[in-house]
């Protein structure tokens, strides 16, 4: 009959249209799968060269970060072995690193300015204690010339008196003896007596 003429047409047309479906299905499920790898592809892509970007970022940070703080460094350490407070690093940045000069510099300054005030202040207690050393010696020395001089002052009046008589008792023999012996003649000649009566009170 008719309708299963048409029947079969229709069912002919739906099972055409089953395998085109079926077919297209498979089809569509390989581009997914295709689609599903080129994705991963493009993740793992990505991700690696994510990586690869992030490690050549942080070694150039790296370097632009530890270089001027290696050569601040090797600077310091220069100072510090050669004693040459004169030197002053570069400062050739103007973040962190270059305020960490800056004071480096001027921590260097402040540690020359220290050391020239204690040399100075070692030269002037080296003098104090020279100046102390000698006052002590000169103290020490006239005390020892004092007390030779003040005897020797205590005496001469002593001595002045005792010259004075011994003197008028040579001139009261002189004039009780006017013409003494030979020898005694001799001796006063020899040792001019009139000069000598004459510069020994003085």
């Amino acid at each position: 009959s008719e309708v299963a003429t048409d029947f079969d047409r229709v069912s002919e047309k739906v099972v055409k249209l089953a395998d085109t479906f079926s077919q297209e299905r498979s089809h569509a499920e390989r581009s997914l799968d295709k689609a599903d790898r080129m994705c991963t592809l493009i993740l793992l892509g990505s991700l690696l060269a994510s990586v690869a970007i992030a490690t050549l970022i942080a070694a150039w940070i790296s370097k632009a970060i530890a270089q001027p703080l290696e050569s601040t460094t090797a600077f310091a350490q220069r100072v510090t072995l050669t004693s040459d407070f004169k030197l002053t690093a570069p400062v050739t940045t103007n973040d962190e690193v270059g305020r960490l000069t800056t004071s480096l510099n001027k921590m260097i300054q402040r540690v020359a300015s220290y050391t020239e005030e204690l040399h100075q202040t070692q030269a002037q207690l080296v003098q104090s204690e020279k100046m102390s050393s000698l006052g002590t010696m000169v103290a020490g020395i006239a005390h020892e010339v004092n007390n030779p001089v003040n005897f020797i002052h205590g005496n001469l009046q002593h001595v002045n008196n005792d010259v004075e008589e011994l003197l008028a008792l040579v001139r009261l023999y002189q004039k009780q003896y006017p013409n003494p012996p030979i020898q005694i003649k001799e001796q006063a000649e020899a040792i001019d007596f009139d000069f000598l009566a004459e510069d020994l009170p003085k």
